[in-house]
């Protein structure tokens, strides 16, 4: 009987150490090249078949010619670095007839697993002089409901919001709780717009994105876009990244994103993917004139340049432009008249330092080479 046990523990330790020890697995090969529509470009964790996405939650539906995630969601964008996508989502109105009879109202809903709105970028917008409007969701692990909202009134044009504005009056807005899931768009109106009817027979309201939308005081009369601009961010269900890449646990989202680590670029997602960025060849560094730059793996050292040199070069108030064409003309390593015959012209690499006024009205200007023979400067007859 204790052998048993034992034998039931060594399972249950094994099964324990295999179920722990997630591994990243790669897309089959021929899912690596990036498919692109337009100017969107899917990349993995992303995919355009189910064998190509890390899971259906992942999965962009093309057949129809569009991007499309979920059942209707039109992409437009991805970011894998901020780990948001881009979608086009469905506007609320409600309308009313003459008789404040509601004639039409929709409520659109937002339900995709490992995604939720943005609260960094979108807002809430409600647009009518006889409306009020919240946005209901939810939070994973919680079976609990939770909503935000504006209200706005108006009994003319008079005191509606400037075009390119949403202050409240005719157009409110407000911020999106952080993390918030699985939502619907609900629309209210107090009189059923009898009081506006003839300038604002309805009430509009939706999620956009900042920035994408611009307040038309024309919109009361008639708001057409079924669709607008959102952003959601989106999460994966483990921490497993690719090498040289960490996971972070999402605040406003109960699962895990990947980033490349500091020094390295790629795809986060991919098992080899972030590779090292040789600094040499960018701009992106703080090495002064006089050091050079050096790549190593995930960054980059500054180093002193070989058998530095310091010249300094004091002229009797010369003009600015004066000094500016001398040193122009050492640092492209042309032959000057200053310079001696002896010097090997062919190892002078001058590099234009610091220029500064002294107190008698000179100027005196740093120039930096790394050569190995010995320069004269001859400032005789300036």
């Amino acid at each position: 009987m204790r052998c048993l046990e034992t034998m039931l523990m060594m399972v249950l330790a094994v099964f324990l150490i295999i179920s722990s020890s997630a591994e990243l697995e790669d897309p089959p090969d021929d899912c690596h090249n990036n498919k692109s529509y337009g100017n969107l470009e899917i990349m993995y964790p992303f995919g355009t078949s189910d064998r190509c996405a890390m899971t259906s939650n992942f999965f962009i539906n093309c057949s129809t010619g569009e991007p499309i995630l979920g059942e209707n969601l039109l992409v437009t964008k991805i970011s894998i670095q901020n780990h948001e996508i881009g979608i086009e989502a469905y506007a609320g109105r409600s309308c009313y007839d003459q008789d404040g009879q509601l004639i039409y109202e929709n409520r659109p809903t937002l339900t995709l697993p490992f995604y939720a709105i943005s609260s960094s970028k979108n807002n809430f917008i409600v647009i009518g002089c006889d409306s009020y409007a919240y946005l209901l969701g939810s939070y994973q692990n919680d079976n609990n409901n939770y909503s935000t909202g504006c209200t706005t009134t108006c009994t003319s044009m008079e005191r509606v919001s400037a075009n390119g504005t949403c202050s409240g009056i005719g157009c409110c807005q407000t911020d999106i709780p952080a993390g918030l899931q699985n939502t619907e768009i609900q629309t209210y109106s107090f009189t059923n717009h009898t009081d506006v009817m003839h300038f604002n027979p309805c009430s509009y309201v939706f999620v956009v994105e900042q920035d994408r939308f611009n307040f038309s005081q024309a919109f009361h009369a008639n708001f057409t876009p079924e669709t607008q601009p959102l952003v959601l961010e989106w999460a994966i269900d483990n921490d497993t990244c690719g090498g040289n890449a960490t996971a972070h646990n999402l605040d406003d989202l109960s699962g895990y994103y990947c980033t490349c680590n500091h020094g390295y670029s790629g795809n986060p997602y991919l098992s080899n993917s972030c590779t090292d960025i040789d600094e040499c060849k960018t701009s992106t560094h703080n090495c002064t004139a006089t050091e050079k730059r050096v790549n190593k793996q995930g960054g980059f050292k500054c180093e002193p340049k070989d058998q530095l040199l310091v010249i300094k070069i004091t002229v009797d108030r010369p003009s600015m432009k004066e000094v500016a064409m001398e040193l122009e003309g050492l640092r492209k390593t042309e032959k000057h008249h200053w310079v001696k015959e002896e010097v090997n012209m062919e190892e002078i690499e001058y590099l234009l330092g610091e220029t500064s006024n002294t107190n008698d009205g000179s100027v005196t200007t740093s120039a930096y080479d790394n050569i190995r023979d010995h320069v004269t400067l001859d400032f005789s007859g300036r």
